[in-house]
Order: structure tokens, then sequence, then C-alpha cells
């Protein structure tokens, strides 16, 4: 009985629909992913409504406050996980691009040539992150200009981190 050797180029070309289907996946649950940052930062806007001069809990400053920083770290924790997230598509599309070197056809490889300099989404996203927390930091202006100072400067840290994670690594 003869062992079936299995055809090389189409052993690799398996491989790379199965990463590629991967990839997929790992981009529906990017968006799942956003879709609930997106819900949870709108409903805290609600609730942070409900605390404003005409809303129900009007008396109640301390809540006001509360949200307003859960509002902010919602938003530090949504820009960290877009960061993850662009790391890992960086590496899934770099592996498949060096996949793509056995093969006659290099869509990935293409593409990106194609596209020259661009704006990754992730970057824009990341954006939308740090953009989003502004607003609350304006409601905590009553806390003091420490405070917000403290804020901005949070703020500013996050636009510097979102730049460095932008700048292409080599390795």
């Amino acid at each position: 009985m003869s062992a079936i050797i299995p055809d090389a180029g189409a052993q690799r070309l398996e491989i790379y629909k199965a990463y590629l289907a991967d990839v997929g996946n790992i981009g529906s649950r990017h968006a799942d992913t956003n879709k609930f940052y997106v819900s949870l930062l709108s409903a805290i806007l609600v609730v942070m409504g409900l605390t404003g001069k005409d809303g129900p809990f009007k008396d109640y400053a301390l809540l006001q406050q509360a949200v307003a920083f859960l509002a902010i770290s919602v938003s530090v924790l949504w820009f960290v996980n877009i960061a993850t997230y662009a790391r890992l598509y960086r590496a899934k599309f770099g592996v498949l691009r060096s996949m793509e070197e056995q093969f006659p056809v290099r869509p990935f490889t293409d593409e990106l040539r194609a596209l020259g300099t661009y704006v990754h989404l992730t970057l824009i996203e990341r954006l939308v992150a740090v953009v989003v927390t502004i607003p609350f930091v304006v409601l905590l202006q009553h806390l003091g200009v420490v405070w917000v100072i403290v804020l901005l400067v949070a703020d500013g840290i996050f636009l510097v981190l979102m730049i460095a994670a932008a700048i292409p690594r080599r390795g």
C-alpha cells in the first residue's frame, strides 16, 4: 500500500486559505468589539444626561463624576483594544504576504504596494476613542483646573501612543 503524498503547492494553498479565514474571523470579532464599546459609551452618555441640570439625578454630582470617569476609562480600554487589533492585523497580514511569496499571484502584497502611504483604519478608530473622552473631560471641569489638565494630558499621552503605534516596526 503506497502512502498518498500531498502536493506541496496544494497544501500551502489550503494553509493560506485557512489563515485567511482566521483573519476574517478576527475582523468580525473586531467589528463586534467596536459595536460593544460604542453601545456601552452610548448608554453611559444616556446616564450622563440623566445626571444633567434637568435630569432626574441632577442632585447627584458624585454620580455624574463617577459616570464621566467611567466613560473615560471605557474609552481608554477601547483605545488599547483597537491598538491590540492593529498589532494583530499587522502580524497576520505580514504572515499572509510572506506566504504569498510562494504563489504566482500576491494580492495582499500588491494591495499594500498600490495603497502606498495611507492612514490605517485602526489609527482612525483610536483617534475616535481619544476624541470621545473630550466631552467627559469637559463635564469634569468643575473638579478644578488640575483635574482637567491631568485628563487632557492623559488624552495627549494617548495621542502620542497612537502615533507611536502607527510607526511601522522592522523585524
